[in-house]
């Protein structure tokens, strides 16, 4: 089997893994063609009878572009080894089948033990290892516990080892720190309530720079997340069945309090590189203002292409764009930022409802990685705070409208209505939970919320950009939402 990269490195196995790498929910390029794919390196793997291939794979786009992948790959000549087989292909003595290897309990528990051991995987050019953190004694689990991979869909692969530690599989590869480690290390460390999950160790794949391959986390108990909770809980109200409107005011509340209690402990960054509070100003603005515009432009030309676009999304396109969107009222959006001493910190910048669990009568905030069609660097940004709450407005609004779309219902104006209200009571409830070391919002509530229309802009255009690459249909939601804002 020493021969599995001279196998998968011909041009029609490589075809193959192209083929379905880019049908996979964590591939984010999907409106973009593969011109080709190359495995710029890999590491081979053999445990148990098991041979797996850790390959780097450089999907090559037809715009000239191109994106890093970590495609770790299971291959056997036994045909029920292999769950959902990719594709086979003839390896001299007979047939060898290819799959993903995250669906193989025996390769995460070889990546545990090399945590264990503190091993180092040799690659041809590179090679990767872990970094553990204070927490990874008390929490690794022993050999031998049970794996149980999660069916969510996300745009990473996960496994969690003996209900006590979580394993997330990277799947982009880009160099850096990533912030799905950093972020809850500091939390973590300084926060005197238990809101993010504790990082244990983190892998990082090394050849003159790093990349992340995967990170291990404490495993929280849960209930599911916020997301799971609110559209159901939504939807029996919707219906006439059980669920009280009080129940969702008070978790409204609760999950604003939880964000506000992390922005609190990330505005005490002060002499801790990478996370020290600097005040906004008009260069952070003209970024600000430069990264809608060009954002606005991608997504509108994404628009124009009609034809790839479902029947419900056409005539909003269509109104979308039609409108002027002038700069200057933009711009006016920033006058209470920069009107008083406010900070721009580091923050979550993928905040939705998916992102936090419910856990024994409280919130636990996890997927610190970032908006995934950003570059790593741009995620490690410091930024205004208004960028997660936008965020988490913007999820209240798309659980309302899912809970209302799947009811059947024709109640379009109570459903807008009763968002705006969850939008209240979370507003009310950040600001009076809001205790910054160093201040992160405008002086006054008002302010707060003049500045907020510019990132809930900015967020619904991003929205409709990442469902037209990852789900189509869901993309008159965002689209309703920046045209009643406009």
């Amino acid at each position: 089997m020493g021969r599995m990269l001279d196998i998968l490195s011909e041009g029609e196995s490589l075809n193959r893994i192209a083929a379905r790498v880019s049908s996979e929910r964590w591939f984010g390029s999907k409106t973009r063609q593969i011109a080709e794919a190359v495995i710029r390196d890999s590491a081979e793997v053999r445990m148990d009878g098991s041979n797996f291939l850790l390959a780097l794979i450089d999907f090559r786009f037809d715009d000239c572009g191109e994106e890093l992948y970590f495609v770790p790959l299971l291959l056997s000549e036994k045909r029920d080894e292999v769950k959902d087989a990719w594709f086979e292909t003839d390896c001299g003595a007979g047939k060898l089948y290819v799959g993903d290897a995250l669906q193989s309990a025996d390769f995460i528990e070889y990546l545990m033990e090399i945590a264990r051991s503190g091993s180092r995987v040799n690659f041809g050019k590179g090679s990767a290892h872990y970094s553990l953190t204070r927490y990874f004694r008390e929490c690794m689990p022993p050999a031998g516990s049970g794996i149980r991979r999660m069916e969510v869909e996300q745009s990473n692969s996960s496994s969690v080892i003996g209900g006590r530690a979580i394993y997330k599989t990277f799947r982009r590869l880009q160099a850096g720190i990533n912030p799905d480690y950093e972020m809850p290390l500091f939390i973590s460390q300084r926060s005197a309530s238990a809101i993010v999950p504790r990082p244990l160790a983190y892998l990082e794949y090394s050849s003159g720079e790093r990349m992340a391959l995967g990170i291990l986390s404490e495993y929280v108990p849960n209930d599911g997340d916020c997301w799971k909770y609110f559209t159901s809980t939504l939807l029996q109200q919707t219906t006439g069945g059980m669920g009280s409107p009080e129940e969702i005011d008070d978790a409204v509340a609760d999950i604003a309090g939880t964000v506000a209690e992390m922005h609190n402990v990330l505005s005490g960054g002060e002499g801790v590189r990478g996370f020290e509070p600097e005040r906004i100003g008009e260069e952070d603005v003209k970024r600000w203002l430069n990264g809608y515009t060009a954002l606005r432009e991608r997504t509108l030309a994404s628009l124009s292409n009609r034809e790839k676009l479902p029947a419900r999304v056409k005539p909003l396109a269509d109104q979308l764009l039609s409108v002027q969107d002038s700069a200057a009222d933009v711009r006016e959006l920033f006058g209470p930022l920069l009107s008083g001493s406010t900070h721009k910190i580091r923050t979550h910048g993928d905040l939705h409802l998916g992102q936090i669990l419910r856990a024994s009568g409280r919130y636990i905030i996890i997927d610190f990685e970032g908006e995934p069609m950003r570059d790593i660097g741009e995620r490690r940004m410091l930024h205004c705070a208004l960028r997660d709450v936008a965020g988490m407005l913007r999820s209240l609004d798309y659980a309302v409208m899912y809970a209302h779309r799947a009811s059947g219902s024709n109640g379009e104006d109570a459903a807008k209505n009763f968002s705006s209200r969850m939008q209240r009571i979370f507003l009310d409830s950040y600001w009076r939970n809001y205790r910054p070391v160093a201040a992160y919002l405008p002086p006054s509530f008002e302010g707060m919320t003049d500045s907020l229309k510019f990132f809930v802009r900015e967020k619904a255009m991003y929205e409709i950009a990442y469902e037209l690459n990852n789900r189509p249909d869901w993309t008159d939601i965002p689209l309703r939402a920046l045209l009643s804002i406009l």
